[in-house]
């Protein structure tokens, strides 16, 4: 039976407005004047139109026919919805990862800090024209442990600067004794091996593994742009259905 009385006024109404939205979703296009709210909302009274169109000017419209419409609404929903979690699971792992990035760095300057503090006296000491007279060792070693103190630090950087440290108390002893450089390097020493054993015990779990831009970019522009076009889909096919059954568009 062909469509007459309001189910045709719908048809050709939704035939207008089809016409009207695209024309302002190809300008908007041509211009970069619509933003991306306006668009979507077009782009939702577009389908509407579309779904009622096809659906108002449609004969011998079954009960069958209309059930279908379920898959195709549920398909896109459903395809938007991994869109989403894909995404959102993208940015979970990559907040919880930043966030244990950030407990690992505060741990990390608290005992760098500590190293500093305890190789500044040292520092001081050693750098004075009478115990570089008897060794530059110390001096050297101290400012390349003040340099090398900062955030990224390996275990390997940090046993190193353990060893020169050791190196320079033995080259400084062997000429002249001296207690109380004995007692500030075993003080740092003792600060470098905390520092070490941190990063061995936490850097393997708390490292921040940067993930490949472009999938984060792909992810992104599908949950900010796919998904909500499909989901107006979804919703203006979902609407189209309830109007078929409310006001009766099938053949009995």
């Amino acid at each position: 039976m062909a469509p007459t009385g309001g189910r045709l006024i719908v048809g050709w109404a939704s035939f207008v407005g089809g016409i009207i939205c695209t024309v302002i979703l190809v300008y908007g296009s041509v211009t970069e004047k619509l933003d991306f709210v306006p668009t979507l909302i077009t782009t939702f009274i577009l389908a509407l139109c579309l779904t009622h169109g096809r659906y108002a000017f449609a004969q011998h419209l079954t009960q069958k026919q209309v059930r279908k419409i379920d898959y195709w609404y549920l398909g896109a929903a459903t395809v938007g919805m991994f869109m989403l979690a894909v995404g959102y699971s993208e940015q979970r792992e990559t907040a919880i990862t930043r966030s244990r990035d950030f407990v690992y760095r505060q741990g990390e300057d608290v005992l760098m800090t500590d190293v500093v503090r305890a190789l500044s006296p040292y520092m001081n000491a050693s750098c004075k024209d009478d115990i570089r007279k008897l060794s530059l060792k110390p001096c050297d070693t101290s400012q390349a442990i003040a340099e090398g103190m900062h955030p990224g630090a390996t275990p390997e950087l940090v046993e190193h600067y353990m060893r020169r440290l050791a190196n320079a108390s033995i080259d400084l002893a062997q000429k002249g004794d001296n207690p109380a450089f004995d007692k500030m390097s075993t003080e740092i020493g003792i600060k470098l091996a905390a520092l070490k054993e941190y990063i061995v015990a936490n850097v393997p779990r708390h490292q921040f593994i940067p993930h490949d831009e472009g999938v984060l970019i792909m992810f992104s522009v599908g949950q900010m742009v796919f998904w909500p076009f499909l989901l107006a889909f979804a919703l203006a096919l979902r609407i189209a259905k309830v109007t078929i059954d409310v006001f009766g568009w099938t053949e009995t």
